[in-house]
């Protein structure tokens, strides 16, 4: 006679082994916490590894003790998450690893100073085995949370100090350094620029390699022709009119992102500016947007999708090992040369 196959586990057999209810066990497995003693999860957790259930990613996740969910964390002055082309792009590459891992991703959002312990809240509240943090601000709560807590997390978008885990983004510094060396190269001696927030360690890296790049090649740098945005188009338009509103115009605007740059170039066509024959442009990030500009972008590249898709690897390594260590990544992008920047030949006037 042949052998009836074992049948596996159920949620019965659990309930019955705990000496609880089935309603009981998918609390538990919910992580109803309200519903349940600490004793009983306890006596759930033990029948579920006894008899080896595995009826569902829930049970899984549990008998793991972990919840198989990383969370995709933002801290931001206003909303616009999904839509931010640096949030999206980060998070596409950011799913495509996890996915792949079989884990799951949850958004979970702060107001920019909300307090550390908010972020403890949100992030430590055990639906979560490890977190990336995007583009932590240097005076926001996942910054001051991040440098106080061991829980497992990825930085992108910036590489602050005194953290100890790894961090994830352009070499922002050489980047922008590079730009500013190539503009050099093409005649430019006054190169304007429209900077990020500093509350932002990226923007706080990148105006660092352009006032380097200057100061290398001996240009002294011009108060009237730096200007603070906030990543924004409609923040690069106010920049670039303040700039062409000084006694002497730059030859180039180098901007710190391509959204500030092509607010910019509207100011400048509405002011009668030619782009590029009197004033050239220049963005950072390569957005698609900026490809289809009249005269198109030039910008400098830079790998946001492998941003995403570096950090889920490293949070991955650390959910299943254990150990946070402080390596970072540093990523290089490329100048890509369109139509807004124009060669400066020697002798044409400013």
């Amino acid at each position: 006679m042949a052998r009836r196959k074992r049948r596996p586990p159920s949620i019965d057999d659990v309930a019955r082994k705990a000496g609880v209810s089935i309603a009981t066990v998918s609390n538990v497995l919910h992580g109803k916490t309200h519903l349940f003693s600490p004793g009983t999860e306890k006596r759930v957790q033990a029948a579920i590894e006894g008899l080896g259930y595995r009826g569902n990613p829930i049970a899984r996740s549990l008998a793991r003790r972990r919840a198989q969910t990383l969370g995709f964390v933002a801290a931001r002055h206003r909303g616009m998450i999904v839509a931010d082309y640096f949030y999206s792009h980060v998070l596409d590459g950011f799913l495509e690893r996890v996915l792949d891992a079989d884990y799951q991703v949850k958004l979970v959002t702060l107001g920019m100073y909300d307090p550390p312990t908010r972020a403890e809240q949100l992030i430590e509240d055990g639906s979560l085995d490890g977190a990336l943090l995007v583009s932590p601000a240097a005076d926001g709560c996942l910054h001051g949370w991040v440098r106080q807590s061991e829980f497992p997390a990825v930085i992108v978008g910036g590489f602050p100090p005194q953290v100890t885990c790894p961090c994830v983004g352009m070499d922002d510094t050489v980047c922008m350094r590079e730009a500013v060396q190539w503009l050099i190269g093409l005649g430019h001696r006054a190169i304007g620029y429209i900077g990020g927030p500093q509350r932002s360690w990226s923007a706080r890296e990148r105006r660092a390699g352009y006032h380097a790049a200057l100061r290398e090649a001996g240009i002294g740098p011009c108060d009237a022709w730096e200007r603070e945005g906030d990543y924004e188009s409609d923040s690069g338009s106010r920049c670039a009119l303040e700039i062409l509103a000084g006694a002497r115009r730059p030859t180039v605007i180098l901007c710190a992102n391509d959204f500030m740059a092509l607010g910019a170039l509207h100011a400048l066509r509405f002011k009668g500016v030619r782009v590029p024959e009197d004033i050239s442009l220049m963005g950072f990030d390569d957005i698609d947007a900026g490809r289809l500009s009249h005269p198109p972008l030039t910008t400098l590249h830079q790998p946001i999708r492998e941003i995403g898709q570096t950090a889920a690897t490293l949070l991955l390594e650390q959910v299943e090992t254990g150990k946070r260590e402080a390596a970072s990544v540093r990523l290089r992008g490329d100048i890509v040369e369109r139509a807004s920047v124009a060669r400066r030949e020697r002798g044409q006037p400013e």
